[in-house]
């Protein structure tokens, strides 16, 4: 048994790993988009919708790159993280509804947080990898919440390229 599988970080202990890193890099793209073409405004979140939609749609095919089914815990995990990242946004919306009117920046930084958060019950499923995307993603963000100098361009960027880093890591890792 070689460190990875010990460790249980082989594709086979993750078998979505590469379905998901490939979803992750693809967000990350729309993500470094929404930034670059973000003409006036602050992001272009139409970008991110496109980058979202073709993340969406990559999963239609994750059998080609993840032919093994996840664990039922796996499986638990992952459903379990898109309700808590809903359940963030619900909060989040609710709590604050004109903050996207009031500091569009820090209304993203918090999203970008809230995306960090849910990564860190995903890596059961698809391994630590996430986790350490999670842990960055929530860092990178909050670095921009607490030094109003660090242009949100910058923080964005970096987390798009933080996701497609990484998830494209995860989409070719063997």
């Amino acid at each position: 048994m070689n460190t990875a599988e010990a460790s249980g970080q082989s594709p086979e202990a993750h078998p979505t790993r590469r379905s998901g890193g490939l979803f992750i890099a693809l967000v990350g793209v729309g993500i470094v988009c929404g930034v670059v073409f973000a003409g006036r405004n602050v992001f272009n979140v139409w970008f991110l919708i496109a980058g979202f939609a073709l993340a969406m749609l990559s999963q239609f095919f994750s059998r080609r790159w993840s032919p093994n089914r996840p664990t039922r815990s796996q499986a638990f995990a992952l459903i379990g993280s898109i309700i808590l990242e809903m359940g963030l946004f619900i909060a989040f919306i609710n709590l604050y509804p004109t903050m996207l009117d009031d500091n569009p920046a820090h209304w993203w930084l918090i999203a970008f947080i809230l995306v960090g958060i849910h990564f860190l019950p995903m890596s059961l499923a698809h391994g630590r990898p996430v986790a350490i995307l999670g842990i960055l993603c929530i860092a990178l963000a909050s670095a921009g919440l607490i030094v109003p100098a660090l242009p949100f361009a910058i923080v964005a960027l970096l987390d798009g390229l933080l996701k497609i880093g990484v998830g494209g890591w995860m989409f070719v890792k063997r």
